[in-house]
């Protein structure tokens, strides 16, 4: 049969309106309207330019039209199909690395006016869904010269047939989409022309194929003063898939017109209004008009710096105005600073004591212990009696009850109470914990004691080798103690076992080996020493 002048051929679909011939037409998607999904595009035509690393875009597309899909016959209006349509697009975007952007578009269908009296189309809804689309651009060139910038892109898509093909919402497989993109920009104008092509699997409604196609763009922007541009763009579609022996139809070269007013916020904001015309008769064009509206958000821009290229002019620096010479400096001469002669940081006015260095704090004389615990004069709740070091109030500085459980004497500290173990072994009893402490406080007021050594002795009852092992392995434990429990620094001590070779008493009776197994403190390194 002879195919239509610009769409659909009435007679067939009066004549031949029967349940067999309804059942071999298949339906596709009439919507002609898909917004750009990424962030810099006009109305449906692309920009070349990627939202900034991390950025995103999302908003709502909406289009209503009059008479988008009608039957014809020799040139002349037979019968409408679809009379009212309104379509909704949820966009949403996301870029990163400057040069990659995401986007996604689900297409909504929540109104649609149906004439089913001509076709027999049992399944024919008034709403539903479209054709998911998730498509990614990528910038691939973009120099810039002077006030211009130019952006070349690629973009790569699908769309996936999550849309009701039986009523005209969608293709009912998936497809395929690629398109080139350039753009160029200036202060006062925009343009971009997008070339590409979609690819699916061809379908036949009635006289009507609709298979792959080439797909174009041209849209032009003008700014205007407070965030307003002017918007037009012609985009379409040219059929380049023919079942045999048949030719391209203007019913298959869909063309819209769309010219509108678009705002745009600092802060991101975006809201298009426009009113669009088909230029061809061509499905899913609009008999009469089409309405577009849009609200979105975008990532604002980096601002970025004026860029320096080879090729713009450099013109030399203004000469710059005559400054007056300046008032000669004010120089300010500092006094004197007072005599110090210990030079301790204390005036001499002030120094109790000029020719000893000493802090401020005693009036620039040096520090005392005159009782000789540790604790200098000016700290020293008792500066004339020393502390007894018993674990009770030991930072006082003021001798107190229990006696003292140690204490210093020449190149020692010395314990007045046995270090005791567990029972033959080389731990720690918790009975000791308290004198231990002692002798840790006394290190710690002790700075000037670099080296300690934790002597082990035994007495004669066990074999030698045996005492010897088991003298070092408790000198270990005291020092382990003192530097885990106590607080000590472990390069200020050093543990040895000796055995029975140094004993203090006689090893024939009970009491002497008790003398004899013991701990002592020896102090090894001074810092008062030369050291």
């Amino acid at each position: 049969m002879s195919r239509a002048r610009l769409f659909i051929v009435a007679a067939v679909v009066l004549a031949l309106a029967a349940p067999a011939r309804a059942q071999t037409s298949t339906a596709f998607d009439a919507q002609q309207f898909h917004p750009s999904i990424t962030s810099n595009g006009y109305y449906t035509v692309d920009g070349a330019f990627v939202a900034r690393h991390l950025g995103f875009s999302a908003g709502v597309w909406g289009s209503y039209g009059h008479d988008p899909l009608v039957l014809r016959r020799d040139g002349a209006l037979a019968g409408e199909l679809i009379v009212r349509q309104l379509g909704l697009d949820v966009v949403g975007s996301f870029a990163f690395v400057d040069r990659i952007e995401i986007g996604i578009d689900l297409p909504i269908v929540p109104y649609q006016v149906n004439d089913n009296s001509l076709a027999n189309l049992p399944r024919l809804k008034g709403a539903g869904l479209g054709d998911l689309a998730v498509e990614v651009k990528g910038l691939l060139w973009a120099p810039v010269r002077g006030q211009h910038r130019f952006g070349l892109a690629a973009v790569v898509g699908a769309t996936f047939p999550t849309g009701d093909s039986d009523s005209f919402m969608g293709q009912g497989f998936p497809t395929g989409r690629f398109r080139l993109v350039g753009e160029w920009r200036a202060s006062h104008v925009e343009a971009a022309v997008n070339a590409g092509f979609v690819v699916r699997r061809g379908r036949d409604f009635l006289d009507l194929h609709v298979g792959s196609q080439f797909a174009w763009g041209v849209a032009l922007g003008v700014p205007l003063p407070r965030g307003f541009a002017v918007i037009g763009e012609v985009r379409g579609l040219v059929g380049i898939e023919f079942p045999k022996g048949a030719s391209l139809d203007r019913s298959e070269a869909p063309s819209e017109l769309a010219v509108g007013l678009r705002w745009r916020a600092r802060f991101g904001l975006e809201l298009n209004l426009a009113a669009g015309v088909g230029l061809t008769r061509g499905y899913g064009t609009p008999d009469r008009a089409r309405a577009i509206f849009g609200i979105k958000y975008v990532s604002p821009e980096r601002r970025q710096e004026a860029v320096a290229t080879a090729t713009s002019p450099r013109l030399p620096p203004p000469l710059p105005a005559p400054i007056a010479p300046p008032p000669p400096p004010i120089v300010v001469t500092p006094p004197p600073p007072a005599p110090d002669s210990d030079r301790d940081g204390v005036a001499d006015a002030d120094d109790r004591c000029r020719d000893k260095p000493g802090p401020k704090e005693n009036q620039g004389c040096p520090d005392f212990d005159s009782d000789g615990d540790g604790f200098i004069d000016r700290q020293d709740k008792c500066p004339f009696e020393p502390e007894t070091f018993n674990g009770v109030d030991d930072e006082d500085g003021c001798p107190d009850q229990p006696a003292a459980l140690a204490g210093f004497h020449g190149d020692k500290i010395v314990i007045f109470e046995p270090v005791l173990f567990e029972k033959d072994g080389s731990v720690v009893d918790r009975r000791s914990y308290k004198l231990l402490g002692v002798v840790a406080h006394l290190l710690r007021l002790h700075p000037e004691i670099l080296k300690l050594r934790v002597e082990g002795h035994m007495d004669n009852k066990m074999p030698p080798y045996e005492g010897l092992e088991l003298s070092r392995a408790r000198a270990a434990a005291v020092r382990r103690w003192l530097v885990d429990q106590g607080k000590v620094e472990a390069k200020r001590l050093t543990a040895q076992g000796f055995g029975p070779d140094r004993p203090l008493a006689d090893n024939r009776d009970f009491i002497g080996r008790a003398k004899n197994r013991r701990i002592e403190f020896v102090i090894m390194q001074r810092l008062d020493a030369g050291n």
